[in-house]
């Protein structure tokens, strides 16, 4: 199985973990990325992620297929949030 997904919607990691947990799995990992404080000595006050939605599924399908390949992953789940 593989579910890839662009939302603009908060991201619920339980659902991504229920998503792939099975009696045979090995192990889950959940990759969770955060916005720093501040870049360059200079404090954040907003971001705002875009995407080519096309594009970008395409390249994280491409990023699926290569974790199958090369280390033989199950079940994948990748949900990707836009917006601010």
């Amino acid at each position: 199985m593989k579910a890839i997904h662009i939302t603009s919607e908060r991201l619920n990691t339980q659902a991504c973990t229920d998503a792939v947990t099975y009696d045979g799995a090995g192990g889950i990992v959940v990759f969770v990325g955060t916005v720093r404080n501040a870049t360059k000595g200079k404090a954040v006050m907003h971001l705002d992620f875009e995407a080519y939605e096309k594009m970008a599924l395409k390249e994280m399908e491409k990023i699926a297929n290569t974790a199958r390949e090369r280390w033989g992953l199950y079940d994948m789940y990748i949900h990707h949030r836009t917006g601010n």
